[in-house]
C-alpha cells in the first residue's frame, strides 16, 4: 500500500509515463552550457486563497437570496463563529443595515421593532463568500511520532485514485473545479473560458485548411478531357 508521500496527485496525469522537462541552463561554475532538469527546480505553490478554490474565502461574509445572489455583505469583525461551527453576526446589526438602505417603509418597521416592541436579539446565520468544498477535507498529524513536525493532509473526497484512496490536493493549486459543491462560477469561468479559446483555436484552424471538394475536383478532371474513369472516356 502506498505510504501519504507517494500517494497520486489531482495532476499525476501529467507526468505519468513521460520524463522530467528538461532545457538548457549555464553552469555558474564554468559558464559552460548544461542540462537543467525543469522539475527539481519546480516548488511547491504558496497556500492562497485565490489559487486553491476548495477552501473558503472568508475575507467577506454574505447572505444570499433563493438565487444564491448577495443581499448583504460584512466584514469579519462583525462575525463571530458559534459551536456548531457555522458563522453568525447580531441581529440587532443586520436590522440596522438594512434599515440604512431601505425605503421609508421599511424604515418605519425597523422603528417599530425597536423602539415599540424592543430591540431585536438573537443571531443571523451568514457565510463566506466562498464556503468551502463540502468534499475539502483536512487533517493535522506528526511525521514519524515527531510531535515537534506537523503534517497537513488536503484530501478531495469526490475523487479517489485506482487503489481506492482519496486524491491529495497538497502542494498543489486547484483553479476550478465543477465537482465543487457549492459551486464557484466565478472560478468556474476560467474552464469556460479555457474552452471557448480552444474551441475558436480549432475553428480558426479548420477554415485555414483548404477543404478537399470531390465533387469540384471530378469537375475538374472531366474539363481538362484527361481520360479514364474520371472522365467517363473508355
Amino acid at each position: 500500500m502506498k505510504t501519504e508521500f507517494e500517494r497520486a496527485s489531482a495532476d499525476e496525469e501529467l507526468y505519468q509515463h513521460a520524463p522530467a522537462p528538461m532545457a538548457m541552463g549555464i553552469n555558474p561554475g564554468d559558464g559552460m552550457p548544461q542540462h537543467v532538469n525543469l522539475g527539481a527546480m519546480m516548488a511547491a505553490p504558496p497556500l492562497r486563497v485565490d489559487t486553491m478554490v476548495c477552501m473558503a474565502d472568508t475575507r467577506e461574509f454574505v447572505i444570499r437570496n433563493e438565487w444564491g445572489e448577495v443581499t448583504d455583505v460584512f466584514d469579519p469583525v462583525s462575525v463571530s463563529r458559534a459551536p456548531d461551527g457555522s458563522y453568525r453576526v447580531e441581529t440587532r446589526e443586520l436590522l440596522r443595515r438594512r434599515y440604512q438602505r431601505k425605503s421609508w417603509v421599511a424604515r418605519a418597521i425597523w422603528w417599530m421593532i425597536y423602539r415599540v416592541g424592543g430591540e431585536a436579539s438573537g443571531w443571523s446565520e451568514v457565510e463566506p463568500v466562498r464556503p468551502a468544498c463540502q468534499y475539502y477535507a483536512r487533517s493535522l498529524t506528526d511525521i514519524g511520532g515527531d510531535v515537534e513536525r506537523k503534517f497537513v493532509q488536503r484530501v478531495c473526497l469526490a475523487q479517489k485514485t485506482d487503489n481506492g484512496e482519496y486524491v491529495t490536493l497538497r502542494d498543489s493549486m486547484v483553479l476550478a473545479c465543477e465537482i465543487r459543491n457549492p459551486r464557484d462560477i466565478v472560478s468556474e469561468a476560467q474552464l469556460d473560458r479555457g474552452d471557448a479559446e480552444l474551441i475558436e483555436r480549432a475553428t480558426k484552424k479548420i477554415d485555414d485548411q483548404e477543404v478537399f471538394d470531390p465533387t469540384a475536383e471530378l469537375a475538374a478532371l472531366k474539363s481538362t478531357g484527361v481520360g479514364g474513369i474520371f472522365s467517363g472516356k473508355n
